[in-house]
């Protein structure tokens, strides 16, 4: 037994498997990366941007997470993680994930996947017997209907789209063009962090912002896009990004020239605002707003 267990660690190392750190958070999602750093509040991992690559500071190839230890259920440092997926045991399969992902086995799990926070609107919202119950009930899908998107996603995706949309800011652009690429295949879920980024974020996040807005095309970014056209001749170079992610994602084709004068801006940014008021009724909800 001893030889079998020499041998079986050996094998592993030779499969090319590397350390990595594992944060489970009570709502049963992982992260795994680098622990960077802990405080008695907080713990600041590094999520590889490429699934079973070291985290390196000179490299760059990862994104900084901060994680409330009021959120974590336990920390596990230089577990094996990250093994490609044909050194796994002979008959089982597994798909490969990304690094910040939940747990695929737990997110398939019913039993676990019941945490408070998400069972006690339910039971808080039980309608009174007898007269009144059907309009009770009307009320609470009308606001189910009307939740913003961002308060059902999933907290793990949800960090991940935060931690990509800082990254639109980076001074470094191979890291913004990574980071704009995984937000363009997130798709809608990023919305709404795109839209406030758009409209209170550093230039260059904002203008990637814009960008990516476009190529996901999400029309309850409209809004959004129409307050970023506002700005000064300093920012013409966001406002010509801006116009081209409005074209994209309404179909419209307003005039717009960020050279001209600001009362010639303004006519062009109300025509647009015009538009969507008339066209609202149609839309879905906007966001990030």
């Amino acid at each position: 037994m001893r030889f079998f267990l020499i041998a079986a660690a050996v094998m592993l190392i030779a499969a090319g498997a590397s350390a990595a750190d594992e944060i489970l958070l009570k709502n049963g999602n992982v992260f795994r990366g680098k622990i960077l750093s802990e405080t008695e509040r907080e713990v600041v991992i590094g999520i590889p941007m490429n699934e079973g690559e070291e985290v390196t500071r000179d490299k760059k190839n990862f994104i900084e997470m901060t994680v409330d230890k009021a959120n974590i259920k336990s920390i596990t440092r230089d577990s094996t993680i990250f093994r490609p997926i044909e050194r796994e045991v002979v008959g089982e399969e597994k798909t490969p994930v990304e690094p910040v992902l939940a747990n695929e086995e737990n997110k398939t799990s019913p039993a676990e996947k019941t945490p408070a926070t998400e069972t006690a609107p339910n039971t808080n919202e039980q309608p009174v017997e007898g007269e009144g119950k059907t309009t009770d009930n009307n009320n609470k899908e009308e606001a189910a209907t009307e939740k913003p998107v961002e308060e059902q996603l999933d907290p793990a995706l949800q960090a991940q789209i935060d931690a990509l949309v800082k990254n639109l800011g980076s001074g470094d652009e191979a890291a913004r063009n990574k980071a704009a690429q995984k937000l363009q295949s997130i798709g809608k879920d990023a919305t709404p962090s795109l839209v406030k980024a758009l409209l209170s974020g550093g230039n260059t996040q904002r203008i990637d912002a814009a960008k990516v807005l476009g190529e996901i095309r999400d029309k309850r970014a409209i809004q959004g896009l129409i307050k970023a056209l506002e700005g000064g001749r300093d920012d013409r170079t966001r406002m010509r990004f801006v116009y081209n992610a409005l074209k994209s994602v309404t179909g419209q084709s307003f005039f717009f020239n960020e050279d001209g004068n600001a009362n010639k801006r303004r006519a062009e940014v109300a025509k647009w605002q015009e538009w969507f008021d008339g066209a609202k009724e149609e839309l879905p909800e906007q966001v990030g707003l």
